[in-house]
């Protein structure tokens, strides 16, 4: 009878040794080690997460929700999911954010440009204001120094303008007759660059002889004033008194006299007289 050839332990071991090093070589390929394995038809699972390839871009609520997910291979819109999120119109969102606010910073840039070309614009004017306000306040203080001056020189000139003087005489005893004569005469004299004089004079006087009537008046420059009666009373003494005024011409550099006129109606009388005399002069 015949045989077959005998595949024996050889071939076996042959099938076996292929077996394991098929083995080794799959469980050593990098897809292997990856960690990557095949679940079903266009889909294979990482780490416990799962991956496609197939999605037919028409729902985006179907992708995937535990791992990630990328857009069809058929030409359909690129899609990506991560975690369930729609990474691409996320981007797309987030990109349009952005491009919002650099249209916001570019306008922002633009009215701070302005901003700054106004702030810069107003510190010119200001600084010009400055320069304005700096020369009126010179302006001003040259004024008030000028106007200073011109008050004083209008009091130096007001005092230039006016000058004046006094006088006093008196004499005790004096005796008087019938005819009129001055007693206790005053001098004044005119300062130099003065034509005018306004004078007052006032005079007074004591008669003691008994029983005789006077008279006394205010005389100035020769121009005599009103004349007063003097009558002693009970104790043979009598008091006068009469005053003058004058405003008249007079020489620069010269002088007037004021004087008590008195007279006695009859005889002789002893008299004390006084005169006193205010004189303003003018220059013109």
């Amino acid at each position: 009878m015949s045989r077959l050839p005998e595949t024996g332990p050889s071939l076996r071991r042959i099938i076996e040794q292929q077996k394991r090093q098929a083995t080794r070589a799959r469980d050593a390929s990098p897809y292997t080690r990856s960690g990557m394995s095949v679940t079903a038809e266009g889909r294979v699972q990482v780490a416990g997460q799962m991956q496609s390839w197939d999605y037919d871009g028409t729902s985006r609520a179907a992708l995937g929700t535990a791992g990630w997910m990328l857009g069809p291979d058929d030409g359909g819109p690129s899609l990506l999911a991560l975690n369930g999120i729609d990474v691409y119109a996320s981007l797309a969102g987030r990109v349009a954010e952005i491009e919002a606010l650099q249209a916001d910073m570019a306008t922002a840039q633009a009215t701070l440009a302005t901003t700054q070309g106004d702030l810069a614009a107003t510190q010119g004017d200001l600084a010009t204001a400055q320069g304005t306000l700096a020369t009126t306040v010179s302006g001003l203080s040259t004024a008030q120094a000028t106007l200073a001056a011109q008050v004083a020189a209008i009091g130096d000139l007001v005092d230039e303008q006016v000058d004046g003087n006094v006088g006093n005489a008196s004499v005790s005893g004096a005796t008087i007759t019938t005819t009129p004569s001055n007693q206790a005469t005053v001098t004044i004299p005119v300062p130099s660059g003065y034509a005018r004089a306004s004078v007052m004079g006032t005079s007074s006087m004591a008669i003691s002889t008994a029983s005789l009537g006077s008279t006394m008046l205010t005389s100035i420059a020769g121009q005599d004033g009103r004349q007063m009666n003097v009558y002693p009373d009970s104790g043979n003494v009598g008091n006068g008194s009469s005053n003058h005024a004058r405003v008249f011409a007079v020489t620069p550099g010269g002088s007037f006299q004021v004087a008590t006129k008195a007279a006695v109606a009859s005889g002789t009388g002893t008299v004390i007289v006084t005169t006193s005399v205010v004189a303003t002069f003018f220059r013109s």
